[in-house]
């Protein structure tokens, strides 16, 4: 069980968060590496987090990887 996991361009966040959240330690977190379609992705189902024991602490856009838009969501468990 770890501190962190990381992933990136996995599958949509309901997904990404079931595959990397086992291997996270409680209070621990998972950052996603996500495109910039991701708060329109959460809005579609807003209790994702608490259904899985985690929560949304904030989604950080990830300035000067490229010209896509990419965002750091940071969830803690």
């Amino acid at each position: 069980v770890y501190d962190l996991a990381v992933s990136r361009a996995v599958s949509s966040m309901p997904i990404a968060a079931e595959y990397c959240l086992p291997f996270v330690k409680p209070h621990g977190y998972f950052v996603a590496l996500k495109g910039p379609g991701i708060k329109e992705e959460l809005s579609k189902d807003p209790g994702i987090f608490k259904k899985i024991n985690a929560e949304l602490v904030r989604i950080e856009q990830a300035a000067g990887l490229d010209d896509y838009n990419h965002n750091l969501v940071l969830v803690r468990k």
